[in-house]
């Protein structure tokens, strides 16, 4: 059986429970789960996690005549809300073995089965997100091979976008960028809900390819493929933001533009063009810019994940692209120079540069600034 529901013109199918006594547990641990999610009693998300146990076993029972169905219903939930639990430290694992079990009943159905095959997919939806946590692209690449299908073949659960939004990672991660970038045109083929990540993607593929012994003209590769695809996003979202300075969503997007800014800047040096501008300078002048003040918290948080960056280049000479989405691999990155590296541990310079920073700079900044002051060209 199921419930239908409508929302933004369009209706969904939601499984229901037949066994009375079943049913109510299951409503109870949603009760349980709504209260954690209002006001962040754990105290009800362990309750919420003990009524779908209660109700995993009473599915199991040999009086209970039950359904599969049933039980593997209950899987899912039980792993939609113990992956809530951070008290748990094996929460993710918890979750894929019960989503596991809640897929084995999926094995077998006919395109008729419509209420089953959109609870197949919401579970392999979970299990996606699972796998992000777990840093298993194994995992990740069998879901989405399971999903994608299903997805294509009932678009109206949305699930395409963030299919997509996997395979890009799956690819660009294991250096496929050809089959990375396939993916993006497919995505601007059908202007996904987050059109600006689309296009950052595609930058971040144009910077790794451009360490590929693949491109021999890498001035000219650069300037076309990594520049002037960047401003036309980095522009649209300043302009945005600019309109709506509150908009958290859009105050998180510059940051990650800003950052891949700083990429870029990286190897524009690297690569000769306009040597004498150090890209953190430029970078955080640009913050400055666009936040207001120094003070403000995003500007905070940008200055301290490059600084991070620029710690973690002096151990492993590489400048991430992407973040660290799987265990089995490490994520592409630009290689940077013996020279650079050793330039950054060179010894602080004692003058400061008033210019750079107002007179109203944090403590924390301004040692950043000094710890920069007279590093090579890439900073």
């Amino acid at each position: 059986m199921y419930t239908r529901t409508e929302s933004d013109g369009r209706y969904d199918l939601h499984y229901q429970i037949q066994d009375i006594e079943l049913d109510s547990l299951v409503k109870m641990a949603s009760i349980q789960f709504n209260q954690f999610t209002q006001d962040g009693n754990l105290h009800a998300l362990k309750m919420a996690i003990e009524s779908m146990n209660t109700a995993i076993t009473q599915c199991q029972t040999p009086a209970m005549s039950g359904d599969s169905y049933d039980l593997a219903y209950c899987y899912r939930r039980y792993a939609s809300i113990i992956i809530r639990d951070n008290s748990i430290e094996n929460r993710y694992l918890l979750a894929q073995q019960a989503l596991e079990k809640a897929l084995l009943t999926y094995t077998k159905l006919s395109d008729h089965d419509e209420v089953q095959l959109l609870e197949k997919q919401r579970a392999l939806h979970q299990m996606r997100k699972v796998a992000y946590e777990l840093k298993n692209g194994q995992l990740l690449q069998q879901v989405i091979e399971a999903l994608r299908p299903l997805a294509e073949a009932n678009p109206s659960t949305n699930y395409i976008e963030d299919c997509n939004e996997s395979l890009f990672h799956l690819h660009f991660a294991f250096g496929r960028f050809d089959e990375a970038l396939a993916m993006i045109q497919e995505a601007k083929n059908c202007p996904p809900k987050n059109y600006g990540t689309v296009l950052r993607h595609e930058v971040k593929t144009h910077l790794a390819i451009l360490q590929t012994d693949a491109i021999t003209d890498k001035k000219s590769y650069f300037e076309q493929n990594v520049e002037n695809n960047f401003w036309c996003i980095y522009d649209e979202c300043k302009k945005a933001l600019a309109s709506f300075p509150g908009s958290e969503k859009l105050n998180k997007r510059m940051m990650k533009d800003l950052i891949l800014l700083f990429s870029i800047r990286a190897q524009r040096s690297l690569l000769g063009i306009n040597r004498g501008k150090r890209p953190l300078e430029y970078v955080l002048n640009q913050a400055r810019e666009i936040f207001g003040t120094t003070s403000n918290r995003y500007y905070q948080q940008l200055s301290k994940t490059l600084r991070m960056k620029i710690e973690s280049i002096k151990n492993t000479n590489l400048l991430p692209l992407d973040y660290p989405f799987f265990e089995e691999v490490s994520p592409p990155g630009i290689r940077i120079n013996d020279t650079a590296i050793e330039m950054m541990s060179a010894p602080i310079a004692a003058e400061k540069s008033p210019q750079f920073f107002p007179s109203q700079e944090t403590l924390f900044e301004a040692s950043l600034e000094r710890s920069c002051h007279n590093m090579n060209v890439f900073i």
